[in-house]
């Protein structure tokens, strides 16, 4: 009972030391990150043919760009992805990653390139006079637009009743009626034309059909600038990572920088500053030491805890790392006396 007694006293030493001694202990936090790479390169599809590309800058924390590219209905669309890009593969900034077809655009194209040779055929009637190889061009012109709407409209008949049968989507029957639409808008434009050489052209004609010649040039100039865009090029250099979600067609994570995204106790808030050390311990086991980049101090709640996130970013050297990896970290915080030091260890 007496050496019992005794440990009262050592005890009460004790805390008396812990609060007179002078000393400065530098605190840890230990929390757990996630990796991410420093940029990232999304391609996905969306409901009505949409396809989204989305520009991730996780170094910085928001999205640096995003497109979508929209197409009508009815339109035939295909993505198409080069055959060299690959899992594992290094893309560099403007490589092409994939095209883009639309069936609507290129019969567009098509359409509007014969009536510019159409148009421009006829501005030479006008001028030379010689018609009979004209009359010739147009009628042969003319018959090709009505054998191109009796062959549509067999196959659309044909279309139809599959269409009923259900053995056809929606988008495909009304591809194939907005194509006999076009065929059957082409034949009055051939008529038109071989009207306008069969009754020769007067001045005012002349300059109507340079205005259309100009017209039909800038709208294929228009069609055109839209199947560029229809190649996708890389913005950014990186690996393609696989992806089994069938929404996103590819991912580039750009692997030069990682950026670690650690979410710390609130109660732990006032005891970090941008700068302090961080030490972060992947699964290969070797270290790597970084600073604390920013502090986002917008709350989030997990659980019955609430967090703020602090990010740090370092320089991808080794090329061992695991995008998305979860990773431990040791946080150098501020310095303490012994007591405010035992406080902070019992309440992490």
């Amino acid at each position: 009972m007496k050496l019992k007694l005794l440990y009262i006293p050592i005890f009460l030493l004790l805390i008396a030391l812990v609060f007179a001694v002078p000393i400065k202990v530098t605190t840890t936090i230990i929390a757990n990150g996630k990796l991410l790479p420093s940029k990232v390169w999304l391609i996905s599809k969306g409901l009505e043919g949409l396809i989204y590309t989305t520009l991730i800058d996780n170094a910085n924390g928001f999205n640096e760009e995003y497109s979508v590219t929209q197409f009508a209905r009815g339109d035939l669309i295909k993505f198409e992805l080069n055959r060299k890009i690959k899992p594992g593969n290094n893309v560099f900034v403007n490589d092409t990653i994939g095209i883009i077809y639309s069936n609507l655009n290129e019969q567009q194209i098509a359409t509007l390139k014969g009536e510019l040779e159409t148009a421009k055929a006829s501005l030479q009637v006008g001028i030379t006079g010689e018609k009979e190889s004209f009359i010739e061009l147009e009628n042969r012109n003319l018959e090709y637009a009505k054998k191109q709407v009796e062959e549509q409209t067999k196959f659309f008949e044909r279309q139809k009743k599959l269409f009923e049968k259900q053995l056809i989507t929606q988008d495909e029957y009304e591809t194939e009626h907005a194509r006999l639409e076009l065929y059957k808008i082409n034949i009055s434009i051939a008529e038109e034309r071989l009207r306008s050489v069969l009754t020769g052209t007067k001045k005012e004609e002349l300059q109507l059909l340079n205005s259309q010649i100009k017209s039909l040039e800038n709208q294929i100039s228009v069609l055109q600038e839209k199947s560029n865009n229809f190649l996708l090029k890389s913005p950014i250099n990186g690996k393609v990572a696989a992806s089994y979600n069938h929404d996103t067609l590819l991912i580039i994570n750009n692997e030069k920088n990682f950026t670690v995204l650690i979410p710390i106790k609130l109660q732990f808030a006032n005891s970090i500053i941008i700068g302090n050390e961080v030490e972060i311990i992947t699964q290969n086991g070797n270290p790597i030491f970084a600073k604390i980049e920013s502090i986002d101090k917008s709350v989030k709640s997990f659980g019955e805890n609430q967090f703020i996130i602090v990010k740090t970013v370092f320089e991808n050297k080794s090329d061992n790392f695991f995008v998305n990896e979860i990773v431990k970290c040791k946080i150098s915080g501020n310095e303490v006396n012994l007591f405010e030091y035992i406080k902070f260890y019992l309440n992490q």
